[in-house]
Order: C-alpha cells, then sequence, then structure tokens
C-alpha cells in the first residue's frame, strides 16, 4: 500500500568512477536491477561481485547502462568513454550531516508499485530466477523467486518530494526497492 511519510530526511548520493565490472565486483549482498545494452535489455542478479543472467554470466562488455538495487540501495551506472560513472543512492540515517551532492527531501512516498510485463508460469528456471509470460513478449525469465503460476510481480519504488515554486510538490528522485510477488486479489 502506497503511503507518504512526511519526515523530512536526507537522500545520499556517493559517486565513483570504474569499470561496471569494478563496480559489480564490490557489491556484497544479493542484488537485482535490469541493464542496457546495444543490443539488448536484460534483467540481472547480483551475488557476491557476480553479475548473472538466467542464462549465466553476463558480458558486461555490451552494457552502456545499468540499475541495481538491493531494498536498501539502488546503484546507478552508466558508460562514459572505457570505465563508466556510478553513483549509489540510500536514504541517510538520523543525525547524518549532509555533504554536497546528497539531497535534502520534505518527504516521501513509501512503496509506490508498478507491475511486470505478464503472470508467473509457475516454472522455477534456476536459483533466484522464474518463468514470466505475456501474449507479447512470450516467456522472459525474472529474477525473482518463486512466481506462483498467473501470479503477478511489481516493482516497488520510493519517490522523494520537496516543496516546489508556490507550495507544489515536487518530485526530486526515485529509488528502487525490490521485486515482489503480489498476493492473490491485489490486483
Amino acid at each position: 500500500m502506497t503511503k507518504l511519510v512526511r519526515t523530512p530526511g536526507t537522500l545520499l548520493r556517493h559517486r565513483s568512477e570504474g569499470t561496471f565490472d569494478d563496480i559489480a565486483k564490490a557489491l556484497a549482498g544479493p542484488w537485482t536491477g535490469w541493464t542496457l545494452g546495444v543490443r539488448n535489455f536484460e534483467l540481472v542478479r547480483c551475488a557476491g561481485g557476480s553479475l548473472l543472467t538466467a542464462t549465466g554470466p553476463l558480458d558486461t562488455n555490451d552494457v552502456y547502462e545499468a540499475v541495481l538495487f538491493d531494498g536498501t540501495s539502488e546503484l546507478r551506472w552508466r558508460r562514459n568513454g572505457p570505465s563508466g560513472v556510478a553513483v549509489e543512492v540510500r536514504e541517510a540515517d538520523d543525525g547524518y550531516v549532509a555533504v554536497e551532492g546528497d539531497l535534502a527531501y520534505d518527504a516521501k512516498i513509501d512503496s509506490i508499485a508498478g507491475l511486470l510485463w505478464g503472470q508467473g508460469d509457475g516454472v522455477g528456471i534456476d536459483e533466484g530466477w522464474s518463468s514470466m509470460s505475456t501474449a507479447r513478449l512470450g516467456s522472459y525469465p525474472a529474477p525473482i523467486t518463486p512466481v506462483p503460476k498467473k501470479a503477478r510481480v511489481e516493482l516497488l519504488q520510493s519517490e522523494y518530494v520537496t516543496r516546489g515554486a508556490y507550495g507544489v510538490a515536487r518530485v526530486v528522485d526515485r529509488r528502487f526497492i525490490r521485486l515482489q510477488v503480489l498476493q492473490k486479489g491485489a490486483f
């Protein structure tokens, strides 16, 4: 359920540079997300510094943009020449003193959901992967398990809001949180 949190806070934006492989190797724990390449769009999982698609390791030479998230942080990476620029976005702890590049916000809209295309096939592909299908796309692997037959999957995100001109609320950033299976009858 979407809810408005009226507590001001700070969104940390830590910037670093490096190849996508270098950035991924530094990630600990399970991350989920997607990559955009010259030839394709891939849903991916990252565990222990390895980037995986449903069919195996990801060839990162083709990647020019990526978004990974783990429930606490979101990592955004974009190619810039032979390497790239990564920005980790997460909420600051209470008492944190903001530095340049961080973003202050007045309120947060939590648990905004967007649906993934299709429904679950009830088929587990591999560890951490399930099959989804839709008439337009056919079957495709989703980095979430298990997804029961006919179940829907949603992508949860938070939006960060400040007061704009004339008191109008303005969304200044958003952060992806996680994929989750919708409970029966929730859609």
